[in-house]
């Protein structure tokens, strides 16, 4: 695919849409070759590659610019999705635009992602342009167009959009739930919370399992190895350091306690013993507090 602008006097059709539109930016799709006609199993032997020129109508270049507008004013959507960042975006606006819904708050880089992973797919799938590439349908033809916008998305396509739509929706709107431990009875191995809150859309992956030596938390020496799980924060924290050891329960603990410091003395750390390395304890309520005097080292470090 590649774009360019031209001076043009015939009209082509709207890439998104399908109607016939005057050209002004010129964007080209290279097909790869027809797909197969019904009964016929293959692409024919001597089918060459075809390049269609599309260009956008007037509405059409409005989500454009909409979705340009996003993109400027929130550099960290291109940051995340690189160079086809403004046509995600737009890809997600089509998809409201063929089923008439209103755009969701994107006040934030934030909301935009979450937009563009539940809605860009349905605006791509249902594009005017998807009908000549890669592959051009079996009866498709350059000179086709739209009677009216959107006249060619199927049912199927349209509750595409409807369902990723009320999948974003549900997505915004759902509020943090306690999750436990999945192992009942257990607590993170490093600082011993039983329980953390996270959207329900994301209860399944917010506990970390890892496996861990009893002498890397602060425990007795052993070779065995045993499993458990990290909470989000402590997961953070041996992600940091990566590995489980003192260095991950001293980044953890500051980062459970919310102050600004990279290190801790010795002092501050005498006692310092992951969860795990402590059996026959139940988890805790909230984080670190198996260990003794915690909330005095937090006033402490304020």
């Amino acid at each position: 695919m590649s774009a360019r602008i031209m001076d043009a006097t015939d009209t082509l059709a709207c890439l998104w849409c399908g109607v016939d539109a005057t050209p002004g930016r010129i964007e080209r799709f290279i097909s790869l070759g027809r797909r197969p006609a019904p009964g016929r199993p293959r692409l024919a032997a001597d089918q060459r590659s075809e390049g269609y020129d599309m260009t956008w109508c007037p509405s059409c270049w409005e989500r454009r610019q909409e979705a340009l507008a996003l993109v400027s004013a929130h550099p960290a959507v291109s940051r995340v999705l690189g160079d086809v960042a403004l046509h995600r975006v737009e890809s997600g606006l089509n998809a409201l635009e063929l089923i008439g819904a209103r755009r969701p708050r994107m006040k934030s880089a934030r909301e935009i992602l979450r937009f563009v992973d539940f809605m860009s797919q349905a605006g791509m799938d249902a594009r005017w342009a998807a009908r000549y590439a890669p592959f051009t349908l079996a009866d498709a033809q350059e000179d086709d167009r739209n009677e009216t916008r959107w006249e060619h998305v199927t049912e199927r396509q349209r509750q595409a959009a409807r369902d990723a739509l009320a999948a974003l929706l549900a997505r915004a709107t759902e509020r943090p739930m306690p999750t436990p431990c999945p192992v009942e009875t257990a607590g993170c191995a490093m600082c011993g919370v039983g329980s953390v809150y996270a959207p329900p859309s994301q209860a399944e992956h917010v506990w970390t399992p890892v496996t861990f030596t009893a002498s890397a938390l602060g425990g007795r020496r052993s070779p065995e190895r045993q499993s458990g799980h990290l909470c989000p924060t402590c997961q953070l924290a041996h992600e940091e350091v990566g590995s489980i050891g003192p260095t991950a329960m001293e980044r953890s603990l500051i980062l459970h306690l919310g102050v600004r410091r990279k290190s801790l003395t010795a002092t501050e750390l005498v006692g310092l013993k992951g969860w795990a390395a402590m059996p026959g304890i139940g988890p805790n309520e909230h984080p670190w507090h198996h260990i003794e005097d915690v909330e005095q080292l937090r006033e402490s470090l304020a």
